[in-house]
């Protein structure tokens, strides 16, 4: 993830400060600092407007891999004060749904999903078997509550199990 990739105010942090991105052979992983523009203001779902940062905290997020190396986006994400007096997290677009992951990996994983088991995408992408189920349920948990199933007046089951 370059600054070419990320859209204002998000920027991976420039060489020279803390630390831009760092290559840990031994475990083989890259780990890239994403922070934002000094003195940006974010949105809030359901609230209208802009709101200013009142501080941050440090989400690590499992993104996907850069060759062999598994990739980690390390986000100062910031918490916005609400004209309420509120103080809320407000998460990038790119975050995924379960806490933990970006989109990008997430879709990987659904994609894998459809074609292999939960225990061989876990072994590929180096995950437990429960977390890639998890990211399953989430989607499958919002797909379901998107669906009208107002106008159905007939189920059919069939009894036949194909895993």
């Amino acid at each position: 993830m370059t600054n070419s990739s990320l859209k204002p105010p998000w920027e991976s942090m420039p060489r020279g400060t803390c630390r831009a991105s760092t290559l840990t052979r031994a475990k083989r992983q890259l780990t890239i600092a994403v922070n934002f523009v000094a003195g940006s203001r974010f949105a809030h779902p359901g609230v209208a407007g802009e709101h200013p940062v009142h501080d941050t905290q440090i989400k690590r997020l499992r993104h996907l891999n850069f060759f062999q190396h598994e990739c980690y986006l390390q986000v100062r994400v910031p918490r916005v004060r609400l004209p309420d007096g509120a103080v809320r997290l407000a998460e990038p677009d790119w975050m995924g749904k379960l806490d933990g992951f970006t989109l990008l990996f997430e879709a990987l994983v659904l994609t894998l999903c459809r074609e292999m088991t939960f225990a061989a995408v876990a072994r590929l992408v180096n995950l437990s078997w429960y977390r890639v189920k998890a990211i399953c349920d989430r989607y499958l948990d919002l797909a379901a509550s998107a669906t009208d199933l107002s106008e159905v007046t007939a189920v059919a089951i069939d009894e036949t199990w194909l895993f």
